[in-house]
């Protein structure tokens, strides 16, 4: 769930559900998957990049690395401007 883009990719990719690199996001809930990663709904972050498969890499402000798949999107928003951001 964690990874490095690779080398020579565009940064600018859109998810599948609307997320660019660069993008801040909000944790608007969070399911047993990702709870073990100690995440907490509110938790902001930004979006490194897109893969292939459609997961969505985000760097949380806490500055853990995880990454959220596309089936679970509904768990996160884009973020207002203001906490880390």
């Amino acid at each position: 769930m964690t990874g490095r883009e690779p080398a020579g990719t565009a940064h600018r990719i859109q998810s599948p559900v609307g997320f660019l690199a660069g993008d801040r996001v909000e944790l608007t809930a969070v399911s047993d998957d990702y709870r073990q990663f100690a995440l907490t709904a509110g938790d902001q972050g930004s979006v490194e990049f897109t893969d292939s498969l459609g997961t969505i890499h985000i760097r949380w402000d806490s500055g853990r690395r995880i990454g959220i798949i596309s089936e679970a999107a509904s768990l996160i928003r884009k973020a207002h401007r203001g906490k880390g951001g």
